[in-house]
């Protein structure tokens, strides 16, 4: 592995298919609260370097933690996961995203929102607002998103 080149541990990881993995909820104290199988089930079956040893594994190797619980290690790169020619692939993009975004506020890293600040200035009726675009959304809505509100079903 890439990471043994600075870690002052030796990881060992292998390249193994990852579809989806289980493992129980976090300690409340652990960087991985807020995370869940579901969030790293992946739609795009592939090889991925899954964690297998150096580190306490979670689910199949795709997370683990350090041995002291203070090194966090996510094999699930959303950035790998182009869905623009497979669009079942964006929810992956997504619960990745969710995952190295839940991970990185855990560790004390600011994440902001203009939810707030959006109470106390009201959309402009006369204005073709699309607000809502910005801030919220990892990536601009297709129809496709929500296909019952797109196609009146």
């Amino acid at each position: 592995s890439s990471a043994n080149a600075f870690l002052p541990f030796k990881i060992t990881t292998q390249k193994s298919e990852h579809i989806a993995a289980y493992f129980d909820p976090p300690q409340r104290d652990s960087f991985l609260v807020g995370i869940g199988p579901a969030d790293v089930h992946n739609r795009d079956p592939r090889a991925f370097p899954l964690v297998t040893g150096g580190a306490q594994i979670i689910g199949d190797g795709i997370l683990a933690l350090s041995e002291n619980n203070s090194l966090v290690f996510c094999q699930l790169e959303p950035w790998s996961i182009d869905y623009s020619k497979q669009f079942n692939l964006k929810r992956t993009f997504r619960r990745s995203s969710y995952v190295l975004t839940r991970l990185l506020c855990n560790m004390g890293a600011s994440c902001t929102t203009p939810l707030i600040a959006r109470f106390s200035t009201p959309v402009d009726p006369n204005k073709n607002e699309q607000r809502w675009l910005d801030g919220f959304y990892l990536d601009v809505p297709e129809e496709m998103d929500d296909p019952y509100r797109a196609f009146r079903w």
